[in-house]
């Protein structure tokens, strides 16, 4: 019995951390484009605002004191308990899914309409500079992977030493997962910043071959290891299109 409770407990504990990480991700969210209506103003923006306050105005109106007691009894109680619902489920945006207000949501045409098309560049270089980082995360994380898999799979001799050598590789997969999908957000936002051809044949698209770990990766003293075919990402110099900073001398 004490055993389930424990389990509940935990279960709550976790709903209620992730509950407040989504709001706090949300209010995060809403700061940014609030501040940041002060460089890119846009109709839909006003039309916003307009809406929140026609909300926080019939709010007002027609709250009485039945209403502020019961909200005041969910607030005591949303101290200890936590919905089953999931958030989504009873919001029309989850905090996952806020655009933010940048740029690149606008689009190149809707930046050039807006007069702010010094802006979009400035995303655009800040955008490259952060898939040239991503690229050169992407290649050192590839590069342990296959060094867990040269040291650490192929000599697993035990169960133990088998369970902690895929758990290294499951964290390692996933590590390279989340880095992809920061590279493909740069790269979109690259598109839909107007990029130049050029540009983006230099930041293609990452396919799953691309992710794989090569044989001359792995070990290269594997015969003909030299003539293997290398995935672009290994011969992009991101290191040369980014800007020098100091994580990257501490690495030297």
């Amino acid at each position: 019995m004490s055993d389930g409770k424990l389990i509940s407990s935990e279960s709550v504990d976790r709903k209620l951390k992730a509950v407040t990480s989504r709001q706090r991700l949300a209010s995060r969210v809403e700061d940014f484009n609030r501040q940041s209506s002060r460089y890119i103003y846009t109709d839909e923006a006003d039309e916003a605002d307009e809406a929140d306050d026609l909300n926080t105005q019939e709010t007002s109106d027609f709250e009485d004191d039945a209403d502020k007691s019961a909200d005041d009894d969910w607030e005591h109680q949303s101290n200890i308990y936590v919905p089953d619902a999931d958030l989504s489920a009873s919001t029309a945006v989850t905090p996952e899914s806020m655009s933010l207000n940048l740029p690149s949501t606008l689009g190149r045409d809707k930046c050039e309409a807006l007069g702010i098309k010094s802006l979009a560049r400035k995303e655009l270089r800040l955008r490259r500079g952060q898939a040239n980082d991503t690229l050169h995360q992407l290649r050192v994380e590839l590069g342990y992977k296959a060094f867990i898999h040269r040291t650490t799979v192929r000599h697993a001799n035990s169960q133990q030493k088998a369970t902690r050598a895929r758990s290294l590789v499951q964290a390692s997969s996933a590590t390279i997962t989340r880095l992809r999908c920061i590279y493909n957000c740069s790269r979109t936002a690259m598109v839909r910043l107007g990029a130049s051809t050029h540009t983006l044949d230099h930041y293609k698209v990452i396919t799953d071959a691309d992710l794989r770990v090569s044989t001359a990766i792995q070990d290269p003293r594997v015969t003909n290891a030299a003539d293997t075919a290398l995935s672009w990402i290994w011969t992009v110099d991101a290191r040369k299109e980014t800007d020098h900073s100091d994580w990257m001398e501490e690495c030297e």
